[in-house]
C-alpha cells in the first residue's frame, strides 16, 4: 500500500498524541483509521425508511 507523504506526516502526528501507537506500522494504523471512519459513517448514515420519509416530506 502506498500511504501519500502528507498522510505519513499527519501519521507521525497523531503517534505523537497518542503514544501507545507508536509501535504500529503506516500500513496498520492507516487500516485502523480508515475502519473507524467507516464505522463512523456506518453509525451516522440514516436508515434508507428515514431517507424515503425525509424526501417525501419535500
Amino acid at each position: 500500500m502506498q500511504i501519500p507523504p502528507r498522510i505519513k506526516t499527519k501519521l507521525d502526528q497523531f503517534r505523537v498524541a497518542h503514544p501507545e501507537l507508536k509501535s504500529y506500522s503506516d500500513e496498520q494504523l492507516f487500516q485502523m483509521l480508515q475502519a473507524a471512519m467507516q464505522q463512523q459513517s456506518a453509525n451516522t448514515a440514516f436508515p434508507d425508511d428515514v431517507a424515503i420519509d425525509c424526501i417525501s416530506t419535500r
